[in-house]
């Protein structure tokens, strides 16, 4: 009888339009802007040991994503999960997590395909729920998901609001996820409203109310908007291209071409 541990899954966010990338976004999933000759989806990918088993939502511009990881990753062992609605009225996040709950068997890593970290994986806890977090600006609180602590442990969180009254921290994109059910209950309770995404506080929240909701520091970068992509890549992208509407890459030791119907240079 085999005594293998068997590893969480991972579920990487790859669905959305990366509305915040502006016109880079226009040709090319935000997954896969290169940083250091690869895509940063093949960065997030490599933080978890061989072995583990991936669950992508992907939907605008699912193909490239597919395609790429047939490229670069051919051995991964990942499930795709085909996201209908990644642009409307109760699209975002949450939703296209909720569309993986079927593929999700087990506790999870949950990660946004614009998030990068330096600290190592393996080292985070997998018996409990928790928010990977950083400090940010207070200025900046209005763009993120933040958390409100006690100690190490979240009592609060307010999304995409100013926070100047309590001292909070953002949560990066990265998750692990213990208590399945309540998790679903948060995201499948919130009523989305007019132009209103569904978010994965909702999610959090129940959690937070229910059971105990932890954090860990990281040391995090954020890609998810031009501004800050190019603040990690400003050449990155422009050296990726060649004259025959190609991107290069270079993935475990392989040169990659990756073909685009059309490239803005």
């Amino acid at each position: 009888m085999s005594n293998k541990i068997q590893l969480p899954q991972v579920c990487i966010l790859a669905a959305g339009q990366g509305k915040r990338m502006g016109s880079l976004a226009k040709t090319l999933n935000k997954s896969l802007f290169p940083l250091d000759r690869k895509a940063v989806l093949s960065h997030i990918i490599a933080k978890f040991p061989q072995g583990t088993e991936f669950v992508i939502a992907v939907g605008n511009k699912a193909e490239q994503v597919k395609q790429y990881l047939s490229l670069a990753h051919p051995a991964l062992l990942v499930t795709y999960v085909t996201v209908e609605n990644y642009n409307g009225i109760g699209s975002g996040p949450g939703h296209s997590v909720l569309c993986c709950k079927e593929a999700l068997t087990r506790a999870f890593y949950l990660v946004t395909a614009d998030t990068l970290w330096t600290d190592d994986t393996q080292s985070f806890p997998i018996d409990k729920n928790w928010l990977a977090v950083s400090s940010i600006d207070t200025d900046e609180t209005k763009n993120y998901c933040n958390v409100i602590l006690q100690s190490d442990r979240v009592t609060e969180i307010r999304d995409k609001v100013l926070v100047t009254d309590v001292q909070s921290k953002a949560f990066t994109g990265l998750a692990f996820i213990k208590s399945k059910d309540l998790f679903w209950k948060g995201l499948v309770a919130e009523k989305t409203e007019d132009s209103k995404e569904k978010q994965l506080a909702a999610g959090f929240n129940e959690i937070v109310k229910s059971d105990v909701l932890n954090t860990i520091d990281i040391n995090w970068t954020d890609v998810g908007t031009e501004e800050k992509y190019l603040a990690v890549a400003p050449n990155d992208l422009k050296r990726a291209l060649n004259s025959e509407n190609e991107i290069c890459y270079f993935v475990e030791n392989r040169n990659l071409k990756f073909p685009l119907e059309k490239i803005e240079k």
